[in-house]
């Protein structure tokens, strides 16, 4: 619109909002003069008609005033707010901030500490519980968590597992399980066997003591539900541990997620086996539950996951998984908890098993489940911690005897657990460190044990005691991995040899955030170095900060991170290895790992900040923008002359120069394309050292080489003329024409001091490369290639 329209529509909404405020005004003043002298009927009418607002429970939303009596508007005001606060409704959704924002951060503090989150979150609810908000302050239990709201939360908490179960399901592909099926089932059974052993021996110990065992619960059940509850393993939580310890690829992690997997499905198979005999009633009964299970689990894996694994190959990308596809599934989804529930198998068990049936394609599963997990896990699942956390009395351990039971239990699980695993890892040939190794991992319990002791505690057959010793017992198995993990590391002292070394004289660690800078910086390694040999080692790393991700996005992150990279090594015909990690810091984990395997050459490509697509300037113009904002509703002072993302970059740059020991280069690609014309930037005469790697780069192309100094003090530092290599008259400055150059090399010394208005200039450049340069950089061999082998050009595919 023009200046002269825009007029006019301001002018038009303008009256029509007066037309409306005056609308509004007439109508109240026409109410007030109509209903000043209510009747008596009236009163009461409206009286009865308040009275009969209520939450359900027999309480009053909107409590009747007396006849007679006048209230004033702000009276009706808050009679009506403390109406609707009391409400179902209103109630529901209090609890939800409060309980959402207590898990946040409870998780967010433990994972602070290295521990999972799953362990914060599930002790927030017990913090918001009896154990010691009701204890502390019971008024604001009773007020926020009053007794007839329980329902509305437990009913939307199974929910949340129905969903969950499904997603750790879906987390377990059969395919993983094939390359180490006979150990890992020998391992997995003897783990769950061992301590279901001795917590059935541990019962029989026990069921004599009125206080500790549930009023009508059988010996078989509770023996039962004993030793299943000190067998679990929690899958999940596993595969956070070994993914933060950058060992999923690795065939000790391989075999551990395995274990783990089929250790949960047999455990998820006696659990339901176990439901099915102490809810039957008599031995018959039992009998008929147990053939309805094996007929559900007949239909599940002889007709549903053949036609799962059928629409698994059709099936790639989002456009095709439609809403209607979606919906058959939750409709498959509900029914098969249904059914299992109905058959006293728990609906939890058919929301699992329908997950482990979906088709094995990683694209698929990511999708359905990017659909499911953030409702599940960040908005249903906390219900489930809190009213887990309601009905968990730690109060009720309050004696040395019922400590010490405590204690007796978390002995028999943990020496149950890692004994049992240790043993059957040795007998399968695994030496004792990784054996130590295994036992660590599976006895880690997490959520799956609380879900189980839950279900146990619903069907009566747990005592609140009793459940309460299982919960403590649940939290120390999970929180003494981690620190049993560095004791193992502690104590068990290795020195490790650096990968892929032992025959090699050099080593480039190439560390990639996109795909595409993968692709970029092989190109680069490939003109740098000459190609590979035994004397070349080259490793691709790429680094995902969210520590937090299922095994199903990290096997996704994985796959499509190396795709191209690899396509290209391929096609370059180079051999690289892989090195995928998790971490809370990039430079942390990348310094580490180059530092651990005495790199010479450390190639990173820059950040978004220095980059010149437009996406990733409106991304940088975007954080600039949301910082200055921050800072201003904060009261931080803005830095007075630098960018937040310049200055962030330039920190980056500056620790990896200071604490790599090795060359480390970083590139900025700006659109590069063939390179015909390089340039040297030289601040001091040792900047000569870039000119042999300017004339390594170019060598296919003999490509003519300037040396410009950032300077008019500098002279030519070359003793001998060189055909190829020229000296600039001109200095690096605004002056200065740079389109018939296309490649840059800098020190980072000079890089470091150049105004942000020189720093521009370079971005006019297709694309330079920063080097920090260390002497075992020069030492790096290069192979020559035959002269007709001809070389792809930087960022651009063969």
């Amino acid at each position: 619109m023009n200046t002269q329209q825009r007029r006019r529509a301001w002018w038009l909404y303008g009256g029509l909002m007066a037309l409306f405020v005056a609308i509004l005004w007439w109508v109240g003043a026409t109410d007030r003069r109509w209903n000043s002298t209510p009747t008596a009927t009236t009163q009461t009418s409206v009286a009865t008609t308040t009275g009969a607002l209520s939450n359900g429970g027999g309480e009053e939303l909107l409590p009747s005033p007396a006849v007679g009596l006048e209230t004033t508007a702000w009276d009706s005001f808050l009679s009506s707010v403390r109406g609707h606060m009391a409400s179902d409704i209103g109630m529901l959704l209090i609890q939800l901030v409060v309980i959402l924002l207590v898990v946040r951060v409870v998780g967010w503090l433990f994972a602070r500490l290295r521990q999972p989150t799953v362990i914060g979150e599930i002790l927030a609810g017990i913090l918001l519980g009896p154990s010691l908000l009701g204890a502390v302050w019971p008024e604001a239990m009773e007020t926020l968590f009053p007794e007839h709201s329980l329902g509305n939360l437990e009913l939307l908490s199974q929910f949340g597992l129905i969903l969950f179960m499904f997603t750790i399901g879906m987390e377990l592909r059969m395919k993983d399980l094939k390359g180490h099926a006979q150990q890992a089932l020998v391992i997995s059974q003897s783990g769950i066997i061992i301590p279901f052993i001795l917590g059935v021996i541990l019962t029989y110990s026990l069921y004599t003591h009125p206080d500790i065992v549930a009023e009508g619960s059988s010996f078989l059940s509770l023996a039962l539900f004993v030793g299943i509850s000190l067998s679990i393993t929690a899958f999940p939580v596993l595969a956070r541990i070994i993914q933060e310890r950058s060992l999923a690829h690795s065939h000790l992690g391989r075999l551990a997620l395995s274990t783990a997997a089929m250790g949960d499905i047999v455990a998820w198979l006696m659990l339901a086996a176990i439901m099915a005999v102490s809810q039957g009633g008599s031995f018959t009964s039992a009998l008929y539950n147990l053939l309805f299970l094996a007929l559900y689990l007949g239909v599940i894996f002889g007709v549903l996951r053949p036609l799962f694994g059928l629409l698994g190959r059709r099936v790639r990308n989002r456009e095709v998984l439609s809403k209607s596809l979606m919906g058959l599934i939750f409709i498959l989804l509900m029914a098969s908890a249904y059914f299992t529930e109905i058959m006293s198998m728990h609906a939890l068990f058919g929301a699992f098993m329908l997950g482990l049936i979906m088709p094995e394609s990683l694209d698929f599963r990511v999708i359905v489940k990017e659909k499911i997990e953030d409702l599940a896990l960040l908005l249903l699942l906390p219900l489930f911690f809190v009213s887990s956390g309601l009905r968990t009395q730690l109060g009720l351990v309050n004696t040395p005897e019922l400590w010490g039971l405590f204690g007796l239990f978390t002995l028999v699980a943990v020496v149950g657990k890692m004994g049992g695993t240790f043993v059957a890892a040795r007998c399968c040939g695994i030496q004792p460190r990784e054996s130590l190794y295994l036992g660590a991992y599976m006895n880690t319990r997490g959520l799956m044990e609380l879900v189980v002791l839950r279900i146990g505690l619903d069907l009566g057959v747990l005592s609140p005691v009793l459940f309460a010793i299982l919960v403590m017992m649940t939290l120390v198995t999970t929180i003494m991995t981690a620190p049993m993990l560095q004791l193992i590391d502690w104590l068990l002292k290795k020195k490790k040899n650096p990968q892929s070394l032992e025959q090699s004289t050099g080593h480039v660690l190439i560390s990639f955030g996109r795909a595409e800078t993968g692709v970029t910086l092989l190109e680069l390694f490939h003109r740098l170095c000459g190609g590979t040999s035994p004397q070349v080692a080259c490793t691709l790393m790429h680094v995902t900060t969210d520590t937090d991700i299922s095994t199903i996005d990290a096997d996704h992150y994985y796959a499509s991170s190396f795709a191209a990279p690899m396509e290209m090594a391929k096609q370059l015909d180079l051999a690289v290895e892989r090195k995928y990690e998790i971490a809370d810091s990039v430079p942390e984990a990348v310094l580490s790992h180059a530092n651990h395997i005495q790199s010479n050459l450390l190639l990173l490509g820059a950040s978004v900040n220095l980059s010149q697509d437009k996406k990733d300037r409106d991304l940088v113009a975007y954080s600039d923008k949301l910082t200055r904002r921050w800072k201003l509703v904060t009261g931080r002072r803005r830095q007075a002359r630098k960018e937040q993302s310049s200055h962030t970059f330039e920190e980056l740059i500056e620790t990896f120069a200071q604490e790599a020991a090795c060359t480390v280069g970083i590139y900025v690609d700006n659109g590069q394309t063939e390179i015909a014309h390089p340039l040297v930037l030289m601040q001091r005469p040792e900047d000569k050292e870039l000119l042999p790697i300017a004339q390594q780069v170019t060598r296919d192309v003999e490509s003519p080489i300037t040396l410009m100094p950032l300077t008019g003090h500098l002279t030519n530092p070359l003793s001998e003329p060189n055909s190829r290599v020229t000296w600039s008259s001109e200095t690096f400055t605004g002056q200065v024409e740079l389109s018939h150059y296309d490649f840059a090399l800098i020190a980072y010394d000079a890089w470091a001091t150049l105004t942000p208005a020189q720093q521009e200039l370079l971005s006019e450049l297709p694309a330079y490369l920063i080097l920090d340069i260390d002497e075992a950089m020069l030492q790096l061999p290069t192979l020559q290639r035959p002269a007709e082998q001809t070389v792809p050009y930087l960022g651009k595919s063969i």
